[in-house]
Formats: C-alpha cells, structure tokens, sequence
C-alpha cells in the first residue's frame, strides 16, 4: 500500500524555501527585509505530483522548536507558507513512524 502511494509522488529533503516558489518572490525581494530573512531557511521535505507540482511541505518539529527564537522562525515560515499558498504539514520528531499514518496524513493534507 506504501509503496503505491510513494510512487505517485516526488519526495525533496532540505530544501530551500526561496526557490520552492509560489509566492515567495512577490513576498521576499531584494529590496525588502523579507528576503535576508528567508533566504537561509529550509523545510524538511517537499512532495511534489508527478507534473512537478508541489503537493505539500513537511516540517519535523524537534523540541528545539519550542525555544522562542525558533517558535518566531517557525512563525514567520508558516506566514510565507499561507502567502504563498503552498500547504505546509508539521510533523513532531518520533523515533519511530507508522507509515500508514503518515499517508493518511499526507494524502488528508
């Protein structure tokens, strides 16, 4: 059943949210602080459809992203995520996952 669902797809790791596009280029231009403040983030994994086209973003939040300097960052990230209207799925850290839940969650997205 994984292994069907997989095939649909294209799955990126650590990406570089500038050049995953969208909106991001209207929002974050050279002029603007937007731009040196998201030109160095990155997201976990980008999943697109075969046509190339993103079908979403996962985000792996560890316990560092309740510190407050990293609550702010994932803060800002998610704005450019709604701004751009790319779908954005965080999934906390697990030592372990079940893969049935996690295309449940993916294809539910």
């Amino acid at each position: 059943m994984i292994l069907s669902f997989m095939a649909n797809f294209t799955f990126y790791g650590k990406c570089v949210i500038i050049y995953i596009g969208g909106d991001c280029y209207g929002i974050c231009t050279t002029s603007n602080n937007y731009y040196n403040c998201i030109r160095s983030k990155s997201i976990d994994f980008v999943i697109t459809e075969a046509n190339g086209k993103i079908r979403l973003c996962i985000e792996l939040d560890d316990a560092t992203h309740n510190y407050n300097s990293r609550i702010e960052r994932d803060n800002f990230v998610n704005y450019i995520f709604k701004q751009s209207n790319l779908k954005l799925l965080r999934i906390p850290v697990q030592d372990f996952y079940n893969l049935e839940d996690l295309e449940r969650k993916i294809t539910e997205f």
